[in-house]
């Protein structure tokens, strides 16, 4: 009798252990896939990158008072250059630019406009395009 119940609970814990074997094995065997689709997108209000123009931080033009350097707006500023004389004869502007954003970073570059593209060469430098917050 005593073996009979041995056997009984040998059988029961061998069952027991076959189900879970086969149960973890068809867990295991499962392929979690993830799809979907996303769009980011930007909310131009918070860049707040612009020229600045005020005590400590003037843009400026080599000195001549016929060449006239200004801020326009917050991006955009404009200069007018009559002291070029001959070929290969140059004028620096300077200006600097200030990132008034909460938060994000940015990378600065800039888009000039010469109305003589006969005679000029407009270039750029800039001496670090990356601002952060």
């Amino acid at each position: 009798m005593k073996n009979i119940k041995y056997i009984h609970i040998f059988i029961l814990v061998l069952i027991s252990a076959i189900v879970l074997g086969i149960g973890y094995a068809s867990m295991s065997a499962i392929n979690l896939i993830v799809n979907g689709n996303t769009i980011a997108t930007t909310n131009q209000e918070n860049f707040m990158v612009k020229f600045l123009d005020e005590d400590g931080a003037r843009p400026s033009i080599e000195s001549n008072p016929t060449n006239t350097i200004s801020v326009d707006s917050n991006t955009t500023a404009s200069f007018n250059v009559s002291t070029l004389t001959g070929k290969n004869k140059s004028i620096t502007a300077t200006l600097k630019v200030k990132n008034a954003s909460s938060g994000v970073g940015v990378v600065v570059g800039l888009d000039l406009i010469s109305s003589n593209t006969e005679y000029f060469k407009v270039t750029e430098k800039i001496l670090d395009n990356t601002l952060q917050a």
